[in-house]
């Protein structure tokens, strides 16, 4: 549509509400538009015996346009089978499908303007896939079931299809075939995987035991960038959502959904996950110059539902006069809404807006647009690589942001809680966990990124995001580490960072057939305050089955050591760079 100057224009839309049957729309538009050059398809789902209607839909495509850009309609049968729709005259192809089937078609259907066609499907049946697999406690638990073609396919091999469970125990959908079927929950347990063959119109067992095999006592696990159908860009269900979150191993998880602020705790109570999972309250903030997370949050009386946390100052004329930079939305965050986490979320566009570089420091930002206010940093969005060396820097320069790793996750094909944050906690049961205990941890930096591996890392009795003082310049420092990882995921190296991110450890681990990858002390030396950060991973393999393709790694938030007696952590500022002319 084009606007003259000082002009106007205007157009109308016609909104069609129905049961998810595109035979609404269809005669809707055809009324709407006067037109009764149209013909009529009337037709019946007849099931084979033992077969139902349950799931299946019709999808009408024309033999006109090129496959898969040619589709016209969705049909779903009524209880009866019976369907119709009103279609151009044309020759167009009819297919039934559903979960768990083989889509069947019927060619070449002809619709005469003013006749109607009588056409009659009859589906293929489903295969069914019974599983019932508990845990070593002898409990249901959520769980994922990852279907990979053929029978002993490679871990990292391209999934089939996903299926989230509440309980372990159920009976689904799965096209005939042979697969290589995984059960998981998440980085702490071991897998359930084995080959099945599905055929149509039977049912086929898998049964098994998920092994809690990494010991993760006084800690709990959450993501803290998740999306579902609140935000503008996602579509899953709340109740689907929660679902997957609990599958994946996820306990203590924030959902933020961009610019509103919604309570997932219901759906977890609809769902019947209680005992596995608690959701916080949280919300994505997303104006152009870079997006932060806030957590936990309430929504103010009064305030729009979306976009309530304002990007722009606006005059009387609400006329936009200029945005609202970070700091000021930070503050919105916590005096209107109650956050007391503020997280810059893939930091990188940010960064560019600052203009920040590593090498010179925030010294050099404009005041207006730079505040060290908030409590986290998502060096990981999604992916295993992050903004490490951003972080170190600020780091260097006494600016101790916890690190955090999220999933930024938009569908169930984005794996919740790929990287994770691992976190200390006084409890390790979920539906009795508070909160606010999380939320100090996560302030107080006790806080580790996982994508695998589970770390555990002292000094002197103190842990992760702990603080040593007392030691004497040039004394050695004793690192208590312990590292484990389930079976299924592989680890190859351990790493030691401290000042400016440097590498002052590095050792290449061989299997030992065990969780336990890495149990020893490391000794190194102090002549300065320091930071000690630990690394685990490997430096080729994935986390296939569970989630192909991404990398092994998992990475602690600092321990500081005061070795020169006043008490305190003197950073080490940033290193000197020498520029070439």
């Amino acid at each position: 549509m084009k606007v003259p100057a000082n002009g106007q224009a205007s157009y109308d839309r016609l909104f069609i509400v129905g049961d998810g049957d595109a035979r609404f729309v269809l005669s809707a538009i055809n009324a709407y538009d006067a037109n009764d050059d149209v013909g009529t398809v009337n037709g019946t789902v007849a099931p084979l015996a033992g077969d139902s209607l349950e799931g299946i839909k019709v999808f009408v495509q024309d033999t006109v346009r090129p496959p898969g850009k040619n589709y016209v309609a969705v049909l779903l049968p009524q209880p009866d089978g019976s369907f119709s729709a009103e279609l151009d005259p044309g020759i167009y192809r009819l297919t039934s499908s559903g979960p768990g089937r083989v889509d069947k078609t019927e060619g070449n259907v002809e619709v005469v303007a003013g006749q109607s066609t009588e056409v009659t499907i009859v589906p293929n049946k489903p295969g069914r896939l019974a599983i019932d697999v508990d845990d070593d406690n002898g409990d249901t638990p959520p769980c994922k079931v990852t279907l990979q073609s053929g029978h002993d396919a490679p871990p990292n091999a391209d999934e089939d299809d996903l299926v989230y469970l509440a309980a372990c125990n159920a009976v689904v959908p799965v096209r005939p075939g042979d697969y290589t079927v995984t059960v998981s929950r998440g980085f702490e347990y071991e897998l359930v995987r084995e080959n099945v063959t599905i055929t149509a119109g039977a049912e086929t067992e898998l049964t098994g035991t998920l092994e809690h095999s990494v010991d993760s006592t006084g800690l709990l696990s959450g993501d803290f960038h998740v999306h579902a159908v609140f935000s503008f860009d996602a579509h899953d269900l709340g109740p689907e959502r929660v679902t997957q979150l609990a599958a994946e191993g996820l306990e203590l998880p924030v959902v933020t959904e961009h610019d509103v602020q919604v309570d997932f705790q219901p759906y977890v109570e609809e769902v019947g996950l209680e005992a596995w999972l608690h959701v916080v309250l949280g919300s994505e903030i997303s104006p152009t110059i870079g997006h932060f997370n806030a957590w936990p949050l309430f929504h103010p009386e009064g305030r729009p539902d979306y976009y309530s946390l304002p990007f722009e100052v606006y005059d009387d004329t609400m006329t936009a006069i200029r945005r609202y930079e970070f700091p000021e939305m930070f503050e919105f965050a916590r005096n209107d809404y109650g956050a007391q986490i503020v997280q810059i979320n893939h930091p990188g566009g940010y960064f560019a807006y600052l203009g920040y570089d590593k090498d010179v420091g925030v010294g050099a930002l404009d005041p207006d647009e730079w505040t060290a206010d908030f409590e986290a940093l998502e060096v990981f969005t999604g992916r295993p690589t992050g903004l490490t060396a951003e972080w170190f820097s600020f780091l260097d320069q006494g600016l101790a942001f916890t690190m955090t790793g999220n999933s930024d996750s938009h569908s169930r094909w984005k794996r919740l809680g790929s990287p994770r944050n691992v976190f200390a906690m006084p409890t390790d049961d979920p539906e009795t966990a508070d909160a606010q205990d999380m939320i100090d941890a996560i302030a107080a930096h006790r806080n580790q990124v996982s994508a695998g591996p589970l770390i555990s890392f002292s000094i002197d009795g103190e842990s992760i995001g702990g603080f040593v003082t007392g030691l004497d310049a040039g004394t050695d420092v004793d690192l208590d580490i312990v590292v484990q990882a389930p079976l299924w995921i592989d680890v190859d190296y351990l790493k030691v960072y401290s000042n400016h991110g440097t590498v002052v450890y590095d050792e290449s681990l061989t299997p030992t057939g065990t969780v336990v990858r890495f149990d020893d002390t490391v000794t190194l030396a102090a002549g300065e305050d320091a930071y000690f950060v630990v690394e685990a991973g490997h430096t080729s393999a994935k986390l296939g089955p569970v989630d192909p393709g991404f990398a092994v790694r998992a990475i602690t938030n600092p321990i500081w050591v005061d070795v020169d007696g006043n008490g305190e952590f003197d950073p080490p500022g940033l290193p000197v760079v020498i520029f070439d002319e």
